[in-house]
């Protein structure tokens, strides 16, 4: 289809475009090519208000994710990119609209992020949009949800691209009604052959020569670099938590009834020609004896893409051009499921409030009494053995074997792999925290290994070292700026101490004699937990949970290629005196307040009864449950999901006050 020429008219609204745009930027403008603005325009048909709003729009919400400077040989892009979860398709429907596939099925929230997902995203509709075709005729977005499951479900992320598009639901085998068999997959209905790597290669291989034009990844970067105001306007609307709200991800990429997406990076000469029946790897005819497919489908597509696939398509007439080297290692496919997950079924926050007014305190205290009855699902055996009792602060207190951390072993010894400490999963995140006794002085190098092992970051200690007069932790860690101790394997220093209202952070320096490495470890303790009972109130808690979740979200960035495990980073080490009542309580309330973000609704009794699973006895008083759900309550308050409560006398009422 060949380009159509714009009219005066359009010209006309481009030249507005561009001097509307600096008019109500100043003082501080970054000039946008006509030929970036002329698909916004397009995208409003040429209404200048309407389509300057929508520029900015999608400038802001680029930069608050952080999306720009996008670059394709980088990780994690790549292996978003080459993990055919989206893809362009060759085809387009009968009006000329472009097609975009995203393959929820091959969609892993526990080992990707969401900035990488819409990079991918983003990067290849920025593409795919510098086709005028696509640009008049817009692009639909067909997010396949065939074979997918819970462990597939990503709340936040779909909410991201849904509000990318206007959507209409239909069933699998509906779809040939909207869109023409010879432009859908082969497993949608249809009999399109395509091809992701050789949409990928054309995209990236687009880059090469490129010197002049439009470029909105050059655009963010001077944004980013310039425009401080906005940046800093945009931070300060972040909480300290590690989370993204349901920001809406305001392309609004839908032109009139069809969705479309207006950014641009590169002109994209070589698009034009890519059509995918080039590539090998054609499928067969369909087995219409197959009874795991109706309709002669094939299955959905498997990302079977070798991570090393060159994402630059070499030229025949330049042999040399070498394969992209692979810049960090990609997490394994297979990583197991943690056992928080998004699923139906627990209480919207309204729901959370109208539970706790119709139980009052003494239903939740039976609640909890259930929870407490049932015994504990494992064995304690080598908890139990006769070398590693001295090793347990508490003789009633002990670990699962089938979730124990286990130390490497010093020498031949197998008696020194032992800590009285359990791997606990997070909110869709297997392994999220470690969850430990306070250290004893006989045990301060164990625990010092562990850290060290395990690559842990952040430390966090919610109880003081004696309390009511009875010590509860060892003084494992040196308590004074400046001060060193030395504990076996390992010399820690106290570099520095930031002191807060309810918490003080330690960094500190863990050197490792053996091996003369040197490593930064973040120390947060929580001092505003009373002697007796829990906290009025749980503001100070959630406080200590935004900054303890951003402290690791920093420390993760700042080891860059040097950590290659799940991208939320190594295990977080909590622990109270026992490690299961102060320390059970902030687990629950971070994968319950997590969930929340995610999906809306939390569910306390089964992420009690399930992190008992993994450490047992988890949560240690009724007080402590209780607490729980009134913090989650008190946050939903916090960030405007919940109207105050008010709650009468017989409802605090309670037979064990």
């Amino acid at each position: 289809m060949a380009e159509k020429q714009l009219t005066a008219q359009e010209e006309r609204a481009i030249e507005e475009f561009i001097s509307e745009l600096k008019n109500r930027e100043q003082p501080q403008v970054v000039t946008v090519p006509p030929n970036t603005a002329v698909k916004f325009l397009m995208a409003r048909k040429f209404d200048v208000s309407r389509a300057i709003d929508l520029f900015q729009a999608y400038r802001n919400t680029r930069l608050k994710e952080g999306i720009y400077n996008i670059n394709p040989d980088e990780e994690p892009l790549r292996s978003e990119l080459l993990s055919g979860k989206f893809t362009v398709l060759p085809g387009r429907d009968a009006n000329g609209a472009a097609l975009a596939l995203f393959t929820a099925r091959l969609h892993r929230p526990d080992v990707t992020t969401h900035k990488a997902v819409l990079q991918a995203i983003i990067y290849q509709l920025d593409k795919a949009i510098e086709r005028v075709e696509t640009q008049r005729n817009g692009l639909i977005f067909i997010y396949d949800m065939i074979n997918s499951t819970y462990g597939n479900f990503d709340y936040e992320l779909c909410v991201k691209i849904l509000n990318l598009l206007k959507v209409r639901t239909v069933k699998a085998h509906e779809l040939v009604n909207h869109i023409p068999k010879e432009s859908l997959p082969e497993h949608l209905g249809g009999t399109s052959k395509i091809s992701h790597v050789a949409w990928i290669q054309a995209c990236v291989n687009s880059r090469q020569g490129q010197e002049n034009g439009d470029c909105m990844d050059h655009l963010f970067v001077i944004y980013s670099s310039e425009q401080n105001p906005v940046s800093d306007r945009l931070n300060s609307n972040c909480t300290q938590q590690n989370v993204t709200d349901n920001t809406k991800l305001i392309h609004n990429h839908y032109h009139e009834n069809r969705t479309k997406n207006f950014a641009d990076t590169h002109r994209v000469s070589g698009c034009v020609h890519w059509n995918g029946s080039a590539v090998s790897g054609n499928y067969d005819c369909c087995d219409k004896s197959s009874s795991a497919n109706t309709n002669c489908r094939r299955p959905p597509p498997q990302s079977e893409t070798p991570p090393d696939t060159p994402l630059y398509k070499q030229p025949a007439d330049n042999p040399s051009i070498p394969p992209l080297p692979q810049k960090s290692r990609p997490l394994p496919a297979d990583m197991e499921q943690s056992i928080h997950i998004p699923e139906e079924g627990g209480m919207t926050v309204l729901g959370l409030v109208q539970h706790v007014k119709r139980m009052k305190k003494r239903g939740i205290f039976q609640e909890y009494e259930e929870i407490r009855k049932e015994p504990p699902v494992g064995t304690f055996d080598v908890s139990k053995k006769p070398y590693n009792q001295a090793k347990n602060r508490y003789s009633d207190v002990l670990c699962l074997d089938q979730s124990r951390v286990k130390l490497g072993p010093i020498g031949t010894d197998e008696t020194t792999d032992y800590i009285n400490a359990s791997f606990m999963d997070g909110y869709k995140r297997k392994y999220a925290y470690i969850a430990t006794q306070g250290p004893l002085p006989k045990t301060y190098d164990d625990f010092w290994r562990m850290v060290w092992e395990q690559r842990v970051l952040i430390i966090v200690m919610t109880t003081r070292v004696i309390e009511r007069g009875r010590i509860k932790c060892g003084q494992y860690w040196p308590l004074e700026a400046g001060r060193s101790e030395d504990s076996g394997h390992f010399v820690i220093r106290n570099i520095h101490i930031d002191l807060f209202q309810d918490f003080k952070l330690s960094h500190l320096d863990l050197f490792n004699k053996q091996t003369n490495e040197s490593r930064s470890v973040a120390h947060y303790q929580y001092m505003s937990w009373p002697d007796f009972g829990v906290p009025k109130s749980a503001s100070a808690m959630l406080d200590f949970r935004a900054q303890v979740k951003q402290h690791q979200a920093m420390a993760v960035q700042a080891l860059g290629s040097e950590w290659t495990g799940h991208p939320a980073g190594p295990p977080i080490v909590i622990h109270c005196s026992a490690g299961i009542g102060r320390t059970g309580t902030f687990c629950t309330l971070d994968i319950c307040l997590s969930r929340l973000e995610n999906i809306g609704t939390v569910d306390v009794l089964q992420t009690v009864k399930r992190m008992r699973t993994q450490r047992a006895f988890s949560i240690q008083t009724w007080d402590q449950y209780y607490f729980c759900y009134m913090a989650i309550i008190e946050y939903a308050q916090r960030k405007g999901l919940l109207a105050p409560v008010e709650w009468s006398d017989t409802e605090f009422e309670t037979d064990s006050e």
